[in-house]
């Protein structure tokens, strides 16, 4: 059973390959059965390509993934930002899946069971299995017999296999098959698209091209935008001619927020000063210190002695100046009062110490004891230490530099070995406990004695009180009711101090309201509304917000008033293009400089080029650069006026058999990603997501 005992060990999270992460995350509370928006497709998470993802399989998939998540990084829950990262990835590899599958059926490719075995246990075990920490050998190397003899376990009903067991191997099988259907799949496409000569000839012609040009430019920030008119009637006609610009794949809103942090107050900081002071007639008596301080302090006891650099500055006079026994305090300093009592200051001690270390970690805690009684008296004959870390030790991370831990402090050390290794002489060795191993410490070196103290420090985090939180949200609910607009909310949080946040874009899947934590809350309430709202106090994490949601679209184009300021920017572009295109008229080049008009020269131009220092991003200029003729071009940024100073081909016997091994190359890594795109994007996909979170 040592094979289950691995799978349960926490190590560092293997990302999975080649698209395929893992998934998971928490589900939110279901949205109240009152609204009509969500409850219109509650029994889906999602349609693609006409095919039903009902809730509960979506459901069973996530739990599945939990499970094989905390299973791998040994945790028991995970925290807001890891769960909003996962949730994405869920629906990603969701849509990946049935896009995939669609296409692979259609044209009869899939993996087979001879095809699976082989990836799994035959001569080609796939990457997803062999990195596995659950099949690795005691040298952290992956063993396809531990995986044998786990399958083997895993059929066994004597085994007693739990059912997370079987749900973690369930897991990676399906992985494995769906990322080997992926990858099959584009190899299929990388064969089809193969690169022929006229294709390398074309590559050739684009890039054996090389101009120097001269060029003037009038930017368009020249123009003030005053000086340009822009009709309501021409931004209606910009939006109706390119609405296809503005499509949106989910709801969208915008959301206006107000922030009354739940901090604490004055009343606060006096309650917790008085009770820290109330605690130093005990913690100047108490003989049992280190009890005192884990049972009242916030941050336990601190056994390891300090040097003067490691006291901290607000204690380095109190020290300096008094005896054991003596309290300083309360004293505040980030964010808590605290009391400190000098322990010891008569330590004489070595700042650091330089370690080493083997691990010694065998099937049973006596075999373990045998080996590391064994390797000591080896060591105390004079056997090289780096040796037989190297070839003994179970700790990878110091084993391959021959247990080298380095310099350290006492804080860096648990008590018991800090206590032993800072008393120890240079080369002394010893044995100590570690969890289900035991540890052979050598002290290699040791820095000049210092004069030490050690310190016991009692903190009080200052914190809102139950009353002082009442008394915020009774604030913001006040706050809530005297403002029943938008307008009204902007100008009256500006008069009062307050923190607001205008327009937020979200659509209906957005996880939360800017940083504000735990706020997916008021992104539900937003697209429950009709009409612009305002909000009632919603708490999120240590904050109480007051919104205000407006542009609530629910059809699939953003509306012409969300993308107003876009159309605006465009055609104001647009026209003083036009305007400088007018003004420049039939001048030559040389007009332009003898007028004064700044000029620079680039080089090396090809007619793949889009951006460059000094100009940016601006295709139509390079595309037009192979003129022999002084051209005027219309640009991201400015008018561009420019003439051609000479062409020359970099590399005239390039190649075309090697050029058409390069598009090869190319394609065969860009076609998995961009195949996969391409499924997506014709897939047709309904997002009911946000019915479930």
């Amino acid at each position: 059973m040592a094979t289950l005992e691995k799978i349960r060990s926490k190590g560092i999270f293997l990302l999975v390959i080649v698209g395929l992460a893992l998934l998971a995350f928490l589900l939110g509370d279901f949205l109240n059965s009152g609204s009509t928006f969500f409850n219109q497709r509650k029994n889906k998470i999602a349609v693609v390509n006409g095919e039903n993802i009902k809730i509960e399989d979506f459901m069973a998939a996530i739990d599945q993934f939990t499970n094989v998540y905390k299973m791998e990084m040994g945790e028991e829950s995970m925290n807001e930002e890891t769960t909003e990262q996962i949730r994405q990835q869920v629906w990603e590899n969701t849509i990946r899946k049935e896009v995939l599958t669609a296409e692979t059926e259609n044209i009869g490719m899939a993996i087979t069971n001879k095809e699976l075995y082989e990836f799994i246990l035959g001569n080609n075990i796939h990457p997803m299995i062999q990195a596995r920490k659950a099949f690795f050998n005691q040298e952290g190397i992956f063993d396809p017999q531990i995986l044998e003899q786990f399958l083997s376990l895993l059929d066994d009903p004597e085994a007693n296999m739990t059912e997370e067991i079987k749900s973690y191997w369930s897991f990676w099988e399906n992985a494995v098959k769906n990322n080997a259907l992926e990858e099959k799949y584009s190899v299929l496409l990388s064969r089809i698209m193969v690169a022929n000569s006229l294709d390398a000839k074309q590559n050739i012609e684009y890039s054996k091209n090389m101009v120097d040009i001269l060029y003037a430019v009038e930017p368009y920030l020249a123009i003030p935008d005053s000086a340009i008119k822009i009709s309501d009637k021409e931004i209606k006609t910009y939006y109706k001619e390119n609405k296809k610009q503005f499509k949106k794949d989910l709801p969208t809103c915008n959301i206006d927020y107000v922030v009354f942090d739940i901090a604490p107050r004055k009343g606060d900081y006096e309650s917790v000063e008085s009770w820290i002071s109330g605690l130093i007639p005990e913690f100047k008596s108490t003989t049992e210190v280190a009890s005192f301080v884990n049972s009242n302090s916030d941050n336990r006891y601190n056994h390891a002695a300090l040097s003067e650099k490691e006291i901290p500055a607000e204690l380095r006079s109190f020290v300096s100046s008094n005896s054991n026994g003596d309290v300083y305090g309360p004293y505040f300093t980030n964010g808590s009062y605290k009391i400190a009592k000098i322990m010891d200051n008569t330590i004489s001690a070595p700042d650091s110490v330089e370690l080493r270390h083997i691990y010694v970690a065998e099937a049973t805690k006596e075999r373990s004891q045998e080996l590391a009684d064994s390797l000591l008296r080896v060591l105390n004959n004079g056997t090289d230490f780096a040796t037989l870390a190297k070839t003994f030790s179970k700790f990878p991370q110091t084993a391959e530099n021959g247990g080298e831990i380095g310099w350290v402090k006492e804080s860096d050390l648990e008590e018991v070995i800090a206590n032993k290794v800072f008393n120890a002489k240079k080369n002394e060795l010893f044995l100590e406990e570690a969890g289900a191993g035991i540890q052979i410490f050598q002290v290699t070196d040791l820095s000049a004695k210092v004069k030490k103290v050690k310190l016991a420090i009692v903190e009080r985090e200052v914190i809102a009180s139950s009353r002082t939180q009442a008394e915020i949200f009774a604030e913001a609910k006040q706050f809530a009711a005297n403002n029943k607009n938008i307008d009204s909310l902007r100008v009256n949080a500006e008069k009062l101090g307050l923190k607001f946040f205008p327009s937020f874009a979200a659509d209906i899947n957005s996880a939360k309201v800017g940083t504000i934590k735990n706020s997916r809350q008021v992104v539900r309430w937003a697209f429950e509304q009709e009409n612009v709202s305002i909000s009632d106090v919603f708490e999120c994490d240590d904050k109480f917000i007051v919104a205000a949601a407006y542009n609530i679209n629910k059809d699939e184009y953003q509306s012409i008033n969300e993308v107003k300021e876009i159309i605006k920017s465009n055609l104001l572009k647009e026209k003083k293009g036009d305007f400088i295109i007018e003004k420049v008229g039939t001048k030559t080049m040389d007009n332009l400089i003898a007028e004064g008009m700044q000029t620079d020269t680039l080089t090396n131009i090809t007619f793949e080029m889009q951006n460059l220092p000094k100009v940016g991003m601006e295709p139509k200029l390079f595309a037009a650069a192979t003129s022999e003729k002084e051209v005027l071009v219309k640009g991201n940024s400015g008018v561009f006026i420019y003439k051609n100073l000479g062409s020359f081909e970099p590399n005239p016997n390039q190649s075309i058999a090697e050029t058409k091994m390069m598009i090869n190359s190319q394609n065969a890594y860009m076609i998995p990603y961009m195949s996969m795109e391409a499924l997506k994007l014709k897939a047709e996909i309904k997002d009911n997501r946000a019915i479930i979170f």
